[in-house]
Parts: structure tokens; C-alpha cells; sequence
């Protein structure tokens, strides 16, 4: 997720660190459904700003896939199996 803000001639590309519940479900291929119950079941890490909602950082959430080495959107295939084991 970047937003790009013109100064001058110049084009700055600026990373956003936190992500709404509809931008993780993107960059994870996941609904967002599905990512509001992986935040409640503690699958994926996630901050609750009075007045704003959940947001989810992406930081954390680059980690999480890294420790768990899958690509951003492999995480709802993955969880996907895993309930299907259950």
C-alpha cells in the first residue's frame, strides 16, 4: 500500500504502516471477513484505535508471514488448509 505525494518536480513514494481490515484482506488475498476472524482468533496481529476501527501493521504482519514463510498472498490459502485438518 503506497501513496505517492508530489513535492516540487520531485515524486515521493511513501509505505503506509498501518493497513485497514479491506487493505490486509488484499495484500493477503483474503476477505475481509476472514481477516476481522483471524484477528479475533489471534492469527494475525492487529490494533484497535478508538474511533477508527481496526488497523493492522503491516510490519508485524511482514514478519509473521516471513516466520512463517509464506508470501503475502499465500497467509489465507494457509489458514484455509489448516482449518480444513481440523
Amino acid at each position: 500500500m503506497k501513496e505517492r505525494k508530489e513535492r516540487g518536480d520531485e515524486i515521493m513514494s511513501i509505505e503506509r504502516r498501518w493497513l485497514k481490515v479491506s487493505e490486509a484482506g488484499d495484500y493477503l488475498g483474503m476477505h475481509p471477513k476472514s481477516v476481522y476472524r483471524s484477528c479475533s482468533l489471534g492469527k494475525i496481529p492487529f490494533s484497535r484505535a478508538p474511533g477508527i476501527g481496526v488497523r493492522i501493521d503491516k510490519r508485524e504482519l511482514d514478519a509473521l508471514l516471513e516466520r512463517q514463510g509464506l508470501g503475502p498472498g499465500e497467509l489465507g490459502r494457509s489458514l484455509a488448509r489448516r482449518k480444513a485438518r481440523a
